[in-house]
């Protein structure tokens, strides 16, 4: 059996909600149906980030959202050259109780910073 890894709470230093750069498609198969796929854009961690994992979300500040969501960026390129560009890395984590792991365990608790005396 593989232990488990150490869960950490990852925010942003002002504790503000992370927008995360992602990517969605639709697409039609097979007559009438259809298919959404989405996925969250990553890079190499830098920063706190790196102490816990090689890889990271990017992460855009509050002001560079509404430039993200504009439908009339269509240059895939230019719109991955500006997320990299505008990436917020600037966190920080502390380690969270494994019990939040589990979805079966709710609340507040198993967010707090969780001190391992071992």
């Amino acid at each position: 059996m593989t232990k488990a890894k150490q869960p950490y709470v990852i925010r942003l230093l002002d504790g503000r909600p992370i927008a995360f750069a992602g990517l969605m498609s639709h697409r039609n198969i097979e007559g009438d149906n259809s298919e959404f796929t989405c996925t969250i854009m990553t890079r190499d961690a830098v920063g706190p980030a790196a102490e816990i994992h090689t890889r990271m979300p990017i992460a855009l500040p509050k002001d560079a959202e509404a430039a993200w969501l504009d439908p009339a960026v269509t240059d895939a390129a230019a719109a991955i050259e500006f997320a990299r560009e505008r990436a917020v890395t600037a966190f920080e984590h502390y380690p969270v109780n494994m019990r939040v792991n589990n979805a079966k365990n709710e609340g507040t608790e198993l967010i707090v910073r969780f001190e391992n005396p071992a």
